[in-house]
């Protein structure tokens, strides 16, 4: 038997069969692995005239003080009255609705774009907000609600010592 014969060529191999491809644990994994990445950018906005009608997150900052909570939620473009604050039980959301319409004419040039897109955001609060003084102010695009903690509210939280028997 020539040498030859015993090292693997990559150029006289010929392709696995599908029936091969379909018991293979591992070639199944990668035809799994690769479904994920061609699907990946199927939820982002890449096609031409798709713009931003499916809707957005609003960016926002959550800082605690000795006395409150401080809630910032960028929404540019919005006005007050397309925003709304509802409190259920343990949990605040936001949400609204942003439209724009542009529309541009220049001789034979008549151009009109719209987009819209709707917004949802629920926060969790803690324990020792005090529900009835919570506020809300909107100003340049920012909307800002201020949750003042309850004095009277123990700590939910206390540490267990372990003992040795």
């Amino acid at each position: 038997m020539p040498i030859r014969d015993l090292i693997p060529s990559w150029r006289n191999r010929k392709p696995v069969a599908a029936e091969r491809q379909e018991s293979n644990p591992f070639m199944r994994l990668q035809a799994e692995i690769n479904s994920i990445f061609n699907s990946f950018f199927d939820d982002f906005a890449l096609q031409p005239f798709q713009g931003e009608t499916s809707g957005f997150t609003p960016c926002t900052d959550i800082r605690e003080t000795d006395k409150e909570y401080i809630v910032e939620c960028e929404l540019p473009g919005l006005d007050e009255k397309d925003v709304e604050i509802d409190l259920n039980s343990d949990v605040l959301t936001l949400h609204g609705e942003k439209k724009a319409f542009n529309e541009e004419k220049r001789g034979e040039y008549h151009c009109i774009e719209r987009m819209t897109g709707r917004f949802e955001r629920h926060l969790p609060l803690p324990a020792d907000v005090d529900r009835e003084k919570i506020t809300a102010a909107f100003n340049k695009g920012v909307l800002q609600i201020r949750l003042p903690k309850q004095a009277d509210v123990r700590s939910a939280s206390k540490r267990i010592l372990i003992q040795n028997k």
